[in-house]
This record gives C-alpha cells, sequence and structure tokens, in this order.
C-alpha cells in the first residue's frame, strides 16, 4: 500500500497573511495557486491485478474545497450562480477534516478585537513545504494551479485522462 510521506511537526504561529485576503484579484488568485503543486497532489497506486487507483492527498483537496468557498463566496456577492452541489460538498468535507485533525490550540481572546483570535498563537502543525514536495515529486501529471468549477479542480481532458488510465497497465 502506497503511503504518504510523513511530513515534521512543528510549531506555526498563525498570522494575517495579506496575500490571501480579500476579493479574487490577479494577485490574490496566483497567491492561491500557489499553495497547490504541480499535479494537484494526485498520486497513483498501482494493484496486483494491473490496474491503478488515483488518490488526492487529503491537505491538497481541503485547500481546493477552501478554494471553493472563498471563490464562491465572492461569486455570490457579485450575483453570478454557484454551483451549490459542489459548495455544500466542500462546506461537509471541511467540517469532517476539521473534527478529524482538531487543533487542540488555546487562543487568546482579545474581547475588544473579535477578529483577534486566530492571531499570534503557535499551532502544532504538519511542515506544509515537506508535503508540498512530496506530492510533487510523486505527482502524477504536471497540470498545476488551483480552479473550483471541476472535480478538484482538474481540467476536463486531464480528468478523462486518469479515467482511461486507471483501467490499463501503463
Amino acid at each position: 500500500m502506497l503511503t504518504c510521506h510523513e511530513a515534521d511537526q512543528r510549531v506555526d504561529v498563525f498570522n494575517k497573511e495579506m496575500a490571501y485576503f480579500g476579493e479574487p484579484s490577479e494577485a490574490t488568485d496566483a497567491a492561491w495557486a500557489h499553495l497547490i503543486p504541480g499535479g494537484r497532489g494526485i498520486i497513483s497506486q498501482r494493484w496486483p491485478d494491473g490496474t491503478r487507483k488515483y488518490k488526492v492527498i487529503s491537505a491538497f483537496h481541503q485547500m481546493h474545497c477552501l478554494y471553493v468557498l472563498r471563490t464562491l463566496y465572492f461569486t455570490q456577492r457579485s450575483g453570478q450562480t454557484t454551483n451549490h452541489e459542489h459548495f455544500s460538498h466542500c462546506v461537509e468535507y471541511l467540517r469532517q477534516s476539521l473534527i478529524c485533525f482538531a487543533d487542540r490550540t488555546f487562543e487568546t481572546l482579545d474581547l475588544s478585537d473579535p477578529d483577534s483570535a486566530a492571531w499570534g498563537e503557535g499551532h502544532l502543525c504538519q511542515d506544509w513545504n515537506q508535503l508540498f514536495n512530496w506530492a510533487f515529486k510523486h505527482r502524477e501529471f504536471d497540470e498545476g494551479g488551483i480552479e473550483n468549477d471541476t472535480v478538484l479542480g482538474l481540467p476536463e481532458r486531464v480528468w478523462q485522462e486518469l479515467k482511461g488510465r486507471e483501467h490499463r497497465d501503463e
């Protein structure tokens, strides 16, 4: 069975990273796109019968879903239509992920600034860069970036190519 690289744990302090804040723009979209490695976290596993199954590393699926929520939030505000099924999938997926990886950090509440609770505390985190580099090294294809309008943000041609490869030995 294929297993993902064990990432080192470290304490990271959460800070407000302005590159990811605000409405979609060329700059914020580029920052978000750099969070996903080439191959978008998709790897393959060959089975004894010669078939190949594809897996996505959960952290990158979670990041994709967060991007979907971000994009759909701003899309709704502008009056454009949204894919409610995809939105609902992402909300439920992230809810279960948060329960699974429940962060036990105590965050200080500043009663004069309710938005301050997220920042300035140390959290025990996986090393994102190690996971990113491992995923890139073991990628199934080169397509990179982050999208919100298709399954895991994959272009239709890549999705069809993976579906075709899954049932033949390459």
